[in-house]
């Protein structure tokens, strides 16, 4: 179901990449699918897809269908908490009795599977959805042990799937936006992805994408020399020192004065940070625990205002968001300290790899209470806000509200010159300022960091912006025409017209076969691949091609899946096609007929000689 390099092909029934994985099911398996499904909804938070009908397969079984429907569904729910960007459970193929053993049933399907690590993935995704299966069966259904239960799924299942693949947070945002817009993409390792093909192609990793300057990303992970060149561009930046001991920290203060910010200078996710420092004792507080996480310490002038994070996408402003420390709502009647334990006491409902970190009634909560002449026994108003941290940070969370409709076109300007200072087409503006909504030279806003790899994806805004950031990066969809030429000499001759006829209209059409491949100038094009699959997947990585004409001459792509998910016009001429190697043997009508469905499956054009 893979090449040699582990790429995989597409089926018809699949939308992504698919490989194949065989389910054996022992005799008598009775489920009750209502409580099962109850169960899944409620416990683990999945969101069930229709099941399809059996009868296109003649099931004689529908109970080993619905559970292997339910095994698949589990299996994509456990490799998308995984972060793996996989979107559906796939196609049952096939339900037969297993030959070895007296009422038992062994189911085929095709499942979504990423490329260079499909096998594996696969493995682990689906032994644990059947465990799980058949540990709630067993329980009953109930919603006893679930502690048990969902720690050993996120021990067995869900961290073993995160470890074998890169993916970053903005990873499956992006790639689900590009699956519902029918983007194609494809994993290229190490976590980085291609969207769409040749000409057309994009790389991302996380939010990150190929026309990001690397020098660029390398300033923005330190915050010093990041405020640096801003200044230097005339741009607003922190005012602040670069210290390295104690000493030169309590040297710093007296220069900066009161109050201040101590922070790691190539930190993010507000790692190491203590803010509304107001004298020395507090200050060495700090830095001795910036100085746990990095040697190189900021001592900080401290502005004051709100965070808001500009996103810029494509070189443009996108969104804004304003980011308050997580707090609790009061209602009334609770204390802050009650509204902490309700919070905590909802969290823990969730599946471990749903959970956020718990906020309890720590030195941190004390502090931030205090900031606000707040005690854990007061009890606010209905509706009042509390916040619980002094500043919003991944560890602990926040509250994220939507902002852009308040941004100051000045302060969109400086965001985007921010972004392009350093080279980046994406990147995350942190401006701290009384009032987004006034220019940032008239209330003393800074611009406080550069993010070159934001978290995107993640809020509510960010995923309304999705489709306009793919609108923005790709054209069209991303890909670029491909045809297929079915048949002997008279598909090659056929073919190389049509790349000829494209060629003419100004399109970078390249050709290739099993075992030869043509540039656009005519020209031999030496690729080091292994049949049809792999050189098409070769020039769909090529920035020069434009237009993809494929002769198919063999049955490799029966064993392979297609290279593409779509084809402009499938082309079946005159002449036989041979097995893949067997000296040239041509194959029967059933594997011919076999080979056209398998194209015809992805085009909406058909053609034949004489037509």
């Amino acid at each position: 179901m893979a090449d040699l390099l582990g790429r995989l092909g597409y089926w018809p029934g699949v939308k992504q990449p698919a490989s194949q994985v065989f389910l054996r099911f022992p005799p008598r398996t009775e489920v009750s699918f209502g409580s099962l499904d109850s169960w899944l909804v409620a416990v683990l938070g999945m969101e069930l897809e229709e099941q399809p009908k059996a009868d296109r397969l003649n099931v004689t079984n529908t109970t080993i269908w619905s559970l292997a429907w339910r095994i698949l569904q589990i299996a994509a729910y456990f490799q998308q908490e995984a972060r793996i960007p996989i979107f559906g459970p796939g196609r049952i193929t096939q339900i037969v009795t297993d030959p070895k053993t007296p009422g038992a049933w062994i189911v085929e399907a095709l499942v979504p599977s990423i490329d260079l690590i499909a096998g594996k993935v696969n493995f682990v995704a689906c032994v644990n959805a059947a465990r799980t299966i058949e540990w709630v069966v067993n329980s009953r259904y109930e919603r006893t042990n679930l502690k048990e239960l969902t720690e050993r799924i996120e021990n067995v299942a869900i961290k073993p799937l995160r470890d074998m693949t890169s993916s970053g947070v903005s990873t499956m945002p992006i790639l689900k936006a590009a699956f519902l817009q029918d983007i194609p993409y494809r994993h290229l390792g190490a976590g980085v992805y291609q969207l769409g093909w040749g000409m057309n192609a994009r790389m991302m990793n996380r939010s990150v994408v190929d026309t990001d300057s690397s020098i660029g990303s390398r300033i923005a992970t330190t915050k010093h020399w990041t405020a640096l060149l801003l200044r230097s561009a005339g741009l607003p930046a922190p005012v602040h020192a670069l210290v390295s001991t104690e000493a030169e920290a309590i040297r710093a203060a007296k220069q900066l004065g009161w109050p201040l910010v101590v922070k790691p200078a190539d930190r993010e996710r507000s790692e190491g940070v203590t803010i509304s420092i107001r004298d020395e004792n507090r200050l060495l507080q700090g830095y001795k625990q910036a100085a746990e996480l990095s040697k190189l310490i900021l001592v900080e002038r401290e502005v004051p205002g709100v965070c808001y994070r500009l996103m810029v996408a494509n070189g443009d402003f996108l969104y804004a968001v304003r980011r308050r420390p997580k707090a609790v709502f009061g209602d009334g009647q609770a204390t802050v300290g009650q509204l902490i334990d309700r919070a905590r006491a909802e969290n823990e409902k969730l599946p471990p790899w749903r959970r956020a970190k718990s906020i309890t009634h720590d030195e941190l909560c004390a502090e931030a209470l205090a900031a606000q002449c707040r005690k854990v026994d007061d009890v606010p108003r209905r509706g009042e806000r509390v916040a619980l941290r002094l500043i919003e940070s991944t560890e602990w969370g926040g509250d994220v509200e939507d902002a852009t409709a308040d941004v100051h076109p000045d302060n969109m300007d400086i965001a985007v010159r921010s972004a392009r200072l350093l080279g980046l087409s994406n990147a995350g503006i942190d401006m701290i300022t009384l009032d987004i909504s006034k220019p940032w030279h008239e209330n003393g806003a800074i611009i406080n960091e550069v993010n070159s790899a934001p978290h995107f994806g993640g809020t509510t805004t960010a995923k309304e912006k999705m489709p306009l950031f793919l609108k923005g990066l790709l054209a069209g969809d991303g890909r670029v025409p491909v045809e297929a030429y079915i048949g002997g000499s008279e598909a090659t001759e056929a073919a190389r017209a049509r790349q000829i006829e494209m060629l003419a209209d100004g399109v970078r059409c390249y050709l290739t076969s099993h075992e030869e491949t043509i540039d656009r100038n005519g020209s031999s094009m030496a690729i080091a691949g292994n049949g049809l699959f792999d050189r098409a997947m070769a020039l769909l990585m090529n920035r020069d091609v434009g237009a993809l004409v494929m002769v198919v001459q063999t049955d490799e792509l029966l064993k392979t899946g297609m290279p593409v998910d779509r084809i402009a016009k499938v082309n079946v001429c005159s002449g036989s096609i041979v097995a893949q190697g067997l000296n040239g043997e041509v194959v029967n009508r059933k594997s011919m007929l076999s080979l056209v469905n398998l194209c015809q499956a992805h085009t909406t054009s058909m053609s034949r000689d004489g037509d």
